[in-house]
C-alpha cells in the first residue's frame, strides 16, 4: 500500500512540472503580443490623454499643465457650434 501510494506521489508531481512547464511556453508565446499591444495601443492612449492636458507646441521641451482648459476652450468654440 504504502509504494502505490508513493509512486503515485511521484507521477502526480511529473505531472504538475509538466503542466507548469506548457503554462510557462504558454505564457512565452502570448508575452511578445502583448508587449507589443502594450507599446501600440496602451501607451500612446495614456500619452495622448497627457498631451490634451497639457498647453504644449510640439517643439519646445517645457510642457504647462492646463487641465480641462483645453477641454472647455474647444467646447465654447464659435466653429464647433454654429
Amino acid at each position: 500500500m504504502q509504494a502505490t501510494s508513493g509512486s503515485a506521489l511521484r507521477a502526480r508531481t511529473r505531472g504538475n512540472a509538466s503542466a507548469l512547464r506548457t503554462a510557462a511556453m504558454g505564457y512565452a508565446f502570448v508575452l511578445p503580443a502583448f508587449a507589443l499591444y502594450l507599446f501600440f495601443v496602451i501607451y500612446p492612449f495614456f500619452v495622448s490623454i497627457y498631451y490634451s492636458l497639457t498647453k504644449w507646441d510640439g517643439a519646445q521641451p517645457v510642457k504647462q499643465f492646463v487641465g480641462l482648459a483645453n477641454y472647455a476652450r474647444f467646447l465654447s468654440d464659435r466653429r464647433l457650434w454654429p
